[in-house]
């Protein structure tokens, strides 16, 4: 990482990154499959801590991308980098710490959350961090101890009466785990009062949702509204979400997803994950990223399901 010149007057102090060994790749440090039962967390080489941690007023740091390839995304000395910054932060003993970062490509938003973007010109990204949010978003790492439970609801989309049935057996199951959520079912102005009416009574609370159209999907096709999805990011009200398709069957409490933070899924194949149960954090601004990316980004089926 290198600052020179990047603030006039003020004293510049440098750090060297310690080298990546040749044998530590993205599909060694983040397998696919873990064993749950045994720690195994990544071992990414990050610098000590020096002495003058404490008394530093910003980072900087030049974070070069592979862009338009966007290859970066899985790049382990990128992460390296990021991951450094997010160290330093959680321990330069500053109530919030100025990043400046320099890089063509976005910061990843899971880590560098788009509500704590103060500015941005170009390749240069302004963020105002703080020690305790960094923390959080710093865990888990592969199978890792996990982060602290953070109380909140969990929410259903559904948008089509052809799974209100299943919407209904998805409430009753969560009672029956005996979980202390409550759950929010998702509605567009299609559903009916009767059926609202039904949802309410089995014990959900209900919010209307405006639908939002798959761009990729033929009209009267089974996915055409399924983004209505990115919906969940609005829901302000809850600090985390749990999502769960309206299709899914639960037989055991899934509280303990709490624990997990944005974003959090199943895997599928490869670089994919399964969106029919996700943990997320609500924030208008990444509502406002993925709608950005609404156009641009294609998924691998055509749908939702498979990001």
């Amino acid at each position: 990482m290198n600052a020179t010149g990047y603030f006039g007057g003020n004293r510049l102090l440098e750090l060297p990154v310690p080298h990546v060994p040749e044998t530590l790749n993205w599909s060694t440090a983040y397998p696919e499959c873990v064993n749950e039962s045994c720690s195994s967390c990544p071992k990414i080489p990050e610098p000590n801590d020096p002495d003058w941690l404490g008394d530093i007023d910003a980072i900087v740091a030049r974070v070069p991308c592979d862009e338009p390839s966007n290859s970066w995304a899985k790049d382990i000395r990128w992460q390296q980098q990021l991951l450094t910054i997010a160290g330093f932060v959680t321990r330069a003993h500053r109530p919030w710490l100025p990043v400046v970062l320099l890089s063509a490509c976005r910061p990843p938003p899971n880590l560098f959350h788009c509500s704590l973007l103060m500015r941005q010109e170009g390749d240069v990204w302004l963020y105002n961090l703080t020690a305790n949010d960094m923390l959080i978003r710093m865990q888990p790492l592969g199978s890792c101890a996990m982060a602290q439970p953070i109380k909140c609801d969990m929410p259903v989309l559904h948008s089509s009466e052809r799974y209100v049935c299943g919407a209904i057996v998805l409430r009753h199951n969560i009672r029956r785990a005996e979980s202390t959520r409550e759950m929010v079912v998702l509605v567009s102005k299609e559903i009916s009062e009767e059926i609202r009416r039904g949802l309410r009574e089995a014990g959900c609370r209900v919010k209307e949702i405006e639908r939002i159209r798959n761009p990729n999907a033929e009209e009267g096709a089974y996915n055409e509204w399924n983004y209505s999805k990115l919906r969940l990011w609005q829901q302000a009200d809850y600090a985390k979400l749990v999502f769960v398709d309206s299709d899914l069957l639960l037989l055991t409490s899934v509280d303990f997803l709490f624990a997990f933070p944005e974003i959090s899924a199943r895997g599928n194949d490869g670089p994919d994950f399964n969106s029919g149960v996700m943990v997320l954090e609500p924030s208008d601004c990444t509502f406002q990223l993925l709608m950005e990316k609404l156009m641009r980004v294609r998924s691998a089926n055509g749908g939702d399901q498979n990001p």
